[in-house]
């Protein structure tokens, strides 16, 4: 079963709130997916009221926390009603007043990339080891919303060449990883790295002669195919970063 149909059960069994009991955090989500109180919720509004950060801790909070509190966002599961990860992430943020704050933030890539570099160094251990399939869900929807809230120009333009280099090297070798295990990778998680590889190489002007469907890959986030993460690839290679 590919891991985009284990993604989806996990999201229909509401399992969120089990995810994060332990991390310790400098602030948490009052309600949750499983409680009573979350249960009696009528509308969508409600569940989103009350995921609300309340501003005084939201302004002061720092990023490394902000973003393990977006992460472990009860919601966050609304992103998959979108064509794409990214597109789901522009709309829940204009819901979630946790993502629109770390859009906002200077810091962001730093505290993004460091989470990226850390993820892909446990995502062989944390897929091969004995999760159940609500688990493998969780890390796989949270290394897809890294990746993506990396390749929005208001997280990229918080960094320098030295970091996008570094960024794309990280996520070649997330691709070619996914690209080798494509029984546990699906074309939308081969998607979602593929275009912040492309967006990353776009940034520091990589691409020389780009081909008019792997432009429309980058501006649009379109489904990715073979023809266009072979020139995303060819460029990474050809880039003498």
């Amino acid at each position: 079963m590919k891991y985009l149909n284990i993604i989806f059960i996990y999201l229909i069994l509401f399992s969120f709130s089990v995810m994060g009991q332990g991390k310790k955090l400098v602030w948490d989500y009052p309600v949750k997916p499983g409680t009573e109180k979350w249960k009696s919720f009528n509308t969508h509004e409600e569940m989103l009221n009350a995921c609300q950060i309340p501003e005084n801790i939201l302004q002061n909070m720092n990023t490394a926390d902000l973003m393990e509190i977006c992460l472990d966002y009860p919601l966050k599961g609304d992103i998959y009603a979108y064509s794409n990860v990214k597109n789901g992430i522009e709309h829940v943020s204009l819901q979630f007043n946790g993502f629109a704050e770390l859009f906002s933030r200077n810091d962001n890539f730093q505290n993004l990339l460091l989470k990226l570099e850390q993820s892909k160094l446990n995502l062989n251990n944390d897929l091969a080891s004995n999760k159940n399939m609500a688990e493998q869900g969780e890390i796989m929807l949270n290394f897809a919303i890294i990746e993506s809230f990396l390749s929005f120009d208001a997280v990229l333009l918080n960094s320098d060449y030295n970091q996008k280099k570094q960024l794309s090297e990280i996520t070649k070798e997330v691709l070619n990883y996914k690209l080798q295990n494509s029984d546990k990778f699906g074309i939308f998680s081969v998607t979602s790295t593929a275009f912040l590889l492309g967006k990353t190489l776009q940034k520091i002007n990589k691409f020389s002669n780009i081909t008019p469907s792997t432009a429309k890959f980058l501006n649009n986030n379109i489904t990715v195919n073979d023809s266009i993460i072979t020139e995303i690839v060819q460029t990474f290679n050809n880039a003498k970063l």
